[in-house]
């Protein structure tokens, strides 16, 4: 099965290519971009919330969707779904209210090192 990449993808995928900050940013850049083209269908947890001390998580699934959400109390989560990883990484996590900081999903993960000690990415 062939993937299919957003214009916008496409875009992030090449101004990233020898332009990453880490090893773990390129691992996780390229296993995206990988999984983009290759999709097998279905989901994977990118990021557990018990991973983080911000209680966030992370989903890819199918080719190009993401979503990504916190749970605000009682097992209630607030979830954001994009349809591609550049939309996904653009989102300002205060402006979506899951921080009390202004600081986009790239950002955040770059903060984290892209949660390098745990990479379900990294394959």
């Amino acid at each position: 099965m062939t993937g299919y990449l957003f214009d916008a993808d496409r875009r992030l995928y090449d101004s990233m290519q020898g332009n990453y900050t880490s090893e773990a940013e390129q691992a996780f850049f390229e296993a995206q971009h990988q999984k983009a083209l290759h999709p097998i269908g279905g989901c994977e947890v990118l990021v557990r919330a018990e991973d983080n001390p911000d209680g966030i998580w992370l989903i890819h699934c199918l080719a190009t969707e993401y979503e990504i959400g916190l749970t605000v109390s009682s097992g209630l989560t607030q979830e954001i779904h994009t349809m591609s990883l550049a939309e996904l990484l653009d989102i300002n996590l205060r402006d979506a209210g899951f921080l009390n900081r202004d600081i986009s999903v790239l950002d955040w993960l770059r903060e984290h090192d892209f949660f390098l000690n745990n990479p379900p990415f990294a394959e």
